[in-house]
């Protein structure tokens, strides 16, 4: 009997483990194009800081949890060396919110023209990120 439910419990632990894992999992989002950032109003003038960065291409990603994030490709369009953080880019959330990313490293050190992929976090929110933009976007 001890050993049933040992195993049932030991079961049970696994199984919560699954779940939360789950729930950490980023998913590509079904959005079919990022709207363009005048489309909502900017109340909070959050903008992103002037830079020489352009984004390529951007696709918003989420967990069940409503965790936030995009895996971003931007290229560095002058000519020398630029340093991207995460003040260059924002989000715009559909319910018009608009925020800064977080990445690991905090700065990342581009030569002319060269271009990354970055996945930048934004945070967890109930709804999901309808725009990303840079002050070349803008």
């Amino acid at each position: 009997m001890k050993l049933l439910t040992f195993s049932f419990w030991l079961t049970l632990i696994f199984a919560a483990g699954n779940v939360v894992a789950e729930n950490d999992v980023y998913n590509f989002d079904t959005i079919q194009t990022l709207m363009p950032a005048n489309t909502f109003e900017n109340d909070a003038r959050v903008y992103p800081k002037p830079s020489d960065f352009s984004i390529i291409r951007a696709m918003p990603m989420s967990t069940q949890a409503g965790d936030r994030a995009a895996l971003i490709v931007i290229k560095n369009m002058a000519s020398g060396q630029r340093i991207f953080d995460t003040k260059h880019i924002v989000a715009i959330i559909a319910d018009g919110t608009r925020v800064f990313g977080n990445l690991p490293d905090t700065r990342i050190k581009l030569a002319g023209h060269e271009q990354t992929t970055i996945k930048l976090e934004f945070g967890t929110f109930d709804y999901p990120i309808v725009s990303l933009y840079t002050s070349e976007s803008e």
